[in-house]
């Protein structure tokens, strides 16, 4: 009788978990959504750079394991204070593989990083999010993130496009 496997979270790094956050970036995005393989180049590189500066002491990551491997992935850095004063944070490497999409998991990281977030003074958090991400965009819709840009990414797809989405975190 084979068992099934249920999802772990945790919410440190360890030494392979940049390679592991990439990979499952390489088996969501590129597989899915067309992306081009220097985006996960892209996304292991910001995660050592962020590593190396202290992460996930500001800020926090939640990581998701199945049978053994990384299948999800959710964080955010603190970028600091902006210009109006605000504390901002941006929301990175939201990846679930597509057997866990559905489940309420993804629901789940968010609704905690959105606390985590609150707690640790962060007002507004902002993503870079594909238009054809539609499950992530109707779940980023119903936590209050709107669209407020568009920015150029080449290094990710052939048309090089992405939407920045925002939302206020504490209500002042």
């Amino acid at each position: 009788m084979a068992t099934t496997a249920h999802p772990k979270l945790r919410w440190h790094l360890d030494p392979d978990d940049a390679t592991a956050i990439a990979e499952v970036h390489r088996r969501v995005f590129c597989a899915d959504y067309g992306f081009n393989p220097d985006f996960v180049v892209e996304v292991e590189r910001d995660v050592r750079f962020c590593a190396s500066r202290g992460w996930p002491e500001a800020g926090a990551v939640w990581l998701v394991e199945l049978a053994g491997r990384v299948a999800g992935s959710l964080a955010f850095t603190f970028e600091g204070q902006t210009s109006d004063g605000l504390y901002a944070g941006e929301l990175r490497w939201f990846a679930l593989e597509l057997e866990l999409r559905g489940s309420g998991l993804g629901r789940r990281m968010l609704e905690e990083l959105l606390e985590t977030a609150e707690d640790q003074g962060v007002d507004r958090l902002e993503l870079d999010c594909c238009a054809e991400c539609a499950g992530a965009g109707r779940l980023f819709d119903a936590y209050g993130f709107s669209v407020v840009s568009e920015r150029a990414r080449p290094g990710w797809r052939r048309d090089g496009s992405a939407v920045v989405l925002q939302r206020r975190v504490a209500y002042l």
